[in-house]
């Protein structure tokens, strides 16, 4: 999402998923995909579709960081 591809996630028809994508990612980024005809539907619908490069800088800005020695550190709650 963050580069612009398209992303499916992958459903259950039960209505029960686990999806760690943050409430706040707007949802035109990703479709949640539950059966094989909406994932043929959705892919025809891509096609020609421009990327939203302001919401996927957005969205590197909000959720990334960029990869440092001091963010490594962190991430890893190692002290440098």
């Amino acid at each position: 999402m963050s580069i612009g591809v398209p992303v499916v996630v992958t459903g259950s028809k039960l209505g029960v998923m686990n999806i760690s994508i943050p409430n706040s990612v707007p949802t035109d980024l990703y479709r949640i995909i539950t059966n094989d005809n909406d994932l043929a539907k959705y892919i025809c619908s891509l096609v020609g579709q421009k990327n939203n490069f302001y919401s996927n800088k957005l969205l590197r800005e909000k959720y990334f960081k960029r990869a440092d020695k001091a963010s490594v550190a962190s991430l890893f709650t190692l002290q440098s």
